[in-house]
């Protein structure tokens, strides 16, 4: 018999709000500030995402969308929200809270992720048809039952607050996407076939375009990210791949 804490520590972290992107555009200069979330270095925020920038990052307003389609549509924005700039080739930085979905010392190891898809429209188009490019995202893929910080899952400092330590993914722009605006979107696959989705506007602009913020122009978060784990006190340099937390049984 699965004891009465165990079922209730498990619908303690069922109950929490899955996922979504508060930023989509951070932006760095040290290893240190990959650990706590900073909004001085969030230049781009969602669609329709006022009222959760205004919550603040982790809580939970139901801005996260069940589902492969956008959070809101083109354009719905009642508000403006912050748009990013990028350039051509650029490494554009996202940050995201863990929502308890991390495999780490503090949690369990099974924790589902079967990997996040970034992509865009076409140049200017407004109906959401984000089959003209896809990245790679430069997390690396999770491993099912290990705890490896890959994938969804690259949140340093997770143990310090399950459910709103910052979480950090990057991909790369290709050199020749040509200046102007865009719709992308970024959609995580929790459990097969169960995915939650954001979506947001940047606009393109040339190289030469003056001074824009750019996204880990100066360091690279995916390349500092073990040299973080190692450096916080909050987080072993090395990870085992059993479960931390287990269930007893009676």
């Amino acid at each position: 018999m699965v004891s009465i804490a165990c079922i209730v520590s498990t619908i303690a972290i069922a109950v929490h709000a899955h996922s979504w992107l508060e930023c989509t555009d951070y932006v760095v200069s040290s290893p240190t500030q990959t650990l706590v979330w900073d909004s001085s270095l969030c230049h781009g925020r969602a669609r329709c995402s006022a009222r959760q920038t205004e919550a603040g990052f982790g809580a939970d307003t139901g801005f996260n969308h069940h589902g492969k389609d956008c959070q809101c549509a083109y354009g719905s924005d009642g508000v403006t929200v912050a748009t990013p700039t990028y350039t051509p080739g650029q490494r554009v930085c996202l940050a995201y809270p863990p929502k308890n979905h991390v495999a780490d010392t503090c949690t369990n190891s099974y924790i589902p992720d079967n990997g996040v898809t970034i992509s865009r429209t076409a140049l200017g188009a407004t109906n959401d048809d984000f089959g003209t490019k896809t990245y790679n995202h430069l997390n690396g893929e999770h491993k099912t039952g290990s705890i490896d910080y890959k994938g969804f899952q690259n949140c340093p400092n997770f143990c310090s607050n399950m459910d709103k330590a910052l979480c950090t993914m990057c991909f790369d722009l290709e050199s020749d996407i040509v200046p102007g605006k865009y719709s992308f979107k970024w959609q995580w696959e929790f459990n097969t076939n169960d995915f939650y989705s954001t979506c947001w506007e940047a606009t393109i602009a040339s190289s030469s375009g003056g001074s824009i913020p750019v996204a880990a122009a100066s360091v690279n978060l995916n390349d500092m990210f073990f040299l973080t784990k190692n450096t916080s006190t909050n987080v072993p340099n090395s990870y085992p791949t059993t479960p931390a937390l287990k269930c007893a049984s009676a």
